[in-house]
């Protein structure tokens, strides 16, 4: 089962996510994660990136985590995905 929780920064997705800690056992991954040097220091703004690097960067972050998404088991909670991206 995956579960995708979408929205902008402070819309209330990591709130949202702690509620349903209690009735649901699930593995939870967030993006963007720190896999990438150089998008980490954007979010650090230690540099600036066109919008354009940056939307391929998400979507490479995404992309990365694949892998996990497809493994069986127990439940998948994400805090954003491929919308949020691209919004």
């Amino acid at each position: 089962m995956l579960i995708v929780f979408e929205g902008i920064d402070g819309c209330g997705k990591d709130t949202q996510i702690e509620l349903l800690k209690p009735g649901l056992d699930f593995e939870f991954l967030r993006y963007p994660t720190r896999n990438f040097g150089i998008l980490n220091d954007y979010l650090e703004k230690k540099v600036k990136l066109s919008s354009k690097s940056l939307f391929h960067l998400f979507l490479a972050d995404i992309a990365d985590g694949q892998e996990k998404l497809k493994q069986k088991g127990r439940p998948l909670v994400l805090s954003r995905s491929v919308f949020s991206t691209i919004a």
